[in-house]
């Protein structure tokens, strides 16, 4: 932790790392939006939902200045966003038969890991039915016995799951103006660890982390012994919390990194150096 918190205190700490980055990043999406088409456009009881191309990409996104999802039309499977690579990291970790993906989008990890683990079951929890429709019409989601794609609200799924019924929690949950505070709450924690199976893995993509002495972080380490946190280029934060530490040493880590980079087709070693383990 002292080497983590050193490094944040060299770019003034989470506060101004985070401002200066979210202010570029949400310049730079409003000054390329004029090169996106609008193909569809729809409406809930929560907003608008957006879907645009701009030559190889498409993007979901609430009319707001954030990037929902994003899909390559040649390359559907690749994981185009670079928190959603930070996260597939977790797959060196465990050998999961089932994944719960906590908010669906466009369906980015869901892709992703149907093409990576072809004996995997996937079960993704979506809020705004909306959104379900236009993943299923614009984003290319397979179609295939071994998922299931649920219109529920992740808070009441959370509290009717049974024990043990998942071996990989990916929770990314974003309405159009930021981070669904139900991935910083006890219920959401205890859930979690309560539906992973004994060698678990949860990982949460945090815009803005909360504080490591925050009530958070010790409901967090009552129910997981692995605590770990990789910070991307763009200012999220994602955070891998297992139930146990993986069965395996630091060189033979990095292997399966290297492999499952290229698997993926992006390099992810460093993205792995940049992880750090937390002891609280």
């Amino acid at each position: 932790m002292d080497e983590f918190d050193d490094r944040l205190e060299r770019h003034g700490g989470w506060g101004s790392m985070k401002s200066a980055l979210g202010s570029s990043l949400r310049n730079l999406f409003i000054n390329q939006r004029d090169r996106y088409s609008v193909i569809h456009r729809t409406v809930d009881s929560h907003g608008p939902i957006l879907v645009m191309d701009s030559r190889d990409k498409r993007v979901m996104t609430f009319d707001s200045v954030y990037e929902q999802s994003s899909m390559s039309l040649s390359e559907p499977f690749r994981l185009t966003h670079e928190y959603t690579r930070v996260m597939a990291m977790v797959l060196a970790f465990c050998e999961p038969g089932h994944i719960t993906l906590l908010g669906l989008g466009g369906g980015s990890l869901l892709r992703s890991f149907f093409w990576l683990l072809p004996e995997v079951n996937v079960h993704a929890i979506e809020l705004r039915e909306k959104v379900i429709e236009v993943a299923k019409n614009y984003f290319s989601l397979p179609e295939s016995e071994r998922i299931v794609i649920s219109h529920n609200d992740a808070r009441h799924y959370l509290k009717a799951s049974t024990p043990q019924c998942t071996d990989l929690i990916m929770a990314d949950m974003y309405h159009a103006s930021g981070m669904n505070t139900l991935q910083t709450q006890k219920l959401f924690v205890s859930a979690c660890q309560r539906m992973l199976t004994d060698r678990g893995w949860l990982v949460i993509n945090f815009h803005r982390m909360p504080d490591f002495d925050s009530r958070f972080f010790r409901w967090l380490c009552a129910g997981f012994s692995d605590i770990r946190v990789c910070t991307t280029s763009t200012g999220n934060t994602i955070l891998f919390a297992g139930k146990q530490s993986p069965n395996a040493n630091a060189t033979q880590l990095h292997e399966r990194i290297v492999a499952l980079g290229e698997r993926l087709q992006d390099p992810l070693t460093h993205y792995f150096k940049r992880m750090i383990q937390i002891s609280l």
